[in-house]
C-alpha cells in the first residue's frame, strides 16, 4: 500500500471507531433511564428515540438517496429469513417488506423497512418485546442471525394505534454487510399498517407505475434542496406530503374497485378500513 492509501484506510478506520463509540455512548447513557429487554434498550415513546438517534448515533437527520433495489433485496431477504426463525413469528399475520425500497426505480433513502402485523389476540406492544427478548438468544444469534442485531427501539403510539418499533442501525448493518434497516410492529387491522401495504402495492401495478417518477423526481428536488441549504432536514417529509396524499387517493380507487369471485359466485369488495386482502381474511360483503 501507498503512503496515501494507508493514510485513507487509518482515517477511514478512525471514522468507524468513532461511530462504534458514539453510538456505545448514548447506550451508556440511556441505559441508566430505560429498561433494558434482551439486547435491546427500548424507549418510551418515538419523540425520545428521534433524540437519541440524532444526538448519540447518526449526529442528525441525512438525505442521501440512492437507488439500489437489487441490494436491498438480497438484504431483505436475509433478515426476513433471520426473523422468521424466532418462536414468536409463528403469531405473526405477515412480515412485510414496505416503504419506498420496496419499490423499483425508486430511489429512497439507503433504510430498508419490514413491518411485522399481528392479529387481535396479540397485543403489539407485547410482540416488539419478545422480538427484542428473542433476539437475544445466543442460539438464534449464532446460527440464524447473520449479523441482524436490533439495539435500539420503543414502544409507542401513531394515530391512535399501538406501534413497535426496533432498529438495525448503519454502523452493525455494514459490519454484517447488510443495509440498515427498520422494524415495524403494527396490528394487521391498523390504517398505519394496511396503508403501507396498499401504497407499495399500488406502485407495483401497471396503474400505478406512472406515479413512480413523479415521486421520484419530487425526492431528488428535495434532496437538492437540502444539499443546497435551501432546506431543513426536518421538512423532507413534509415535503413529500402532497404527492404521498396522490398516491393513495388513487391507490384507494383502485382498491375499492378489486372484486374476487369465489367458487360459489359470491362476490366481495375490499374494504379499505381492514386488511385489504393481505393476510388477516376481513372481507367486506357487498
Amino acid at each position: 500500500m501507498t503512503q496515501k492509501e494507508i493514510s485513507e484506510y487509518q482515517l477511514k478506520e478512525k471514522k468507524k471507531l468513532h461511530t462504534r463509540l458514539r453510538f456505545v455512548g448514548a447506550l451508556l447513557l440511556i441505559k441508566r433511564l430505560y429498561k433494558r429487554v434482551g439486547n435491546s434498550l427500548l424507549l418510551n415513546s418515538y419523540r425520545e428515540y428521534l433524540r437519541v438517534r440524532d444526538r448519540y448515533i447518526t449526529g442528525g437527520y441525512k438525505i442521501e438517496l440512492q437507488s439500489n433495489h437489487d441490494q436491498w433485496k438480497e438484504a431483505v431477504e436475509v433478515m426476513k429469513s433471520a426473523l422468521k426463525k424466532l418462536p414468536s413469528s409463528e403469531t405473526w399475520t405477515s412480515i412485510e417488506w414496505v416503504g419506498s425500497t420496496a419499490v423499483p426505480g425508486l430511489v429512497a433513502k439507503p433504510v430498508i423497512d419490514l413491518m411485522i402485523t399481528v392479529g387481535d389476540d396479540v397485543d403489539v406492544k407485547e410482540a416488539t418485546t419478545l422480538i427484542a427478548i428473542e433476539t437475544a438468544n445466543k442460539k438464534w444469534v449464532q446460527e440464524e442471525s447473520k449479523g441482524f442485531e436490533l439495539p435500539l427501539g420503543f414502544l409507542g403510539e401513531f394515530m391512535g394505534g399501538d406501534w413497535g418499533f426496533l432498529q438495525f442501525p448503519h454502523y452493525a448493518a455494514k459490519a454484517a454487510n447488510l443495509v440498515e434497516c427498520n422494524v415495524h410492529v403494527f396490528n394487521c387491522n391498523d390504517n398505519n399498517a394496511t396503508d403501507k401495504i396498499l401504497m407499495r402495492d399500488y406502485l407495483l401495478i401497471e396503474a400505478g407505475e406512472h406515479y413512480i417518477k413523479e415521486y421520484a423526481d419530487i425526492k431528488l428536488k428535495l434532496e437538492s434542496d437540502f444539499k443546497e441549504g435551501r432546506m431543513d432536514a426536518k421538512d423532507y417529509n413534509k415535503g413529500k406530503n402532497d404527492i404521498i396524499q396522490k398516491i393513495m387517493q388513487a391507490a384507494f380507487d383502485w382498491d375499492g374497485q378489486k372484486v374476487e369471485t369465489s367458487k360459489s359466485d359470491t362476490k366481495w369488495l375490499c374494504n379499505v378500513d381492514l386488511c385489504r386482502f393481505y393476510g388477516c381474511c376481513h372481507k367486506s360483503k357487498q
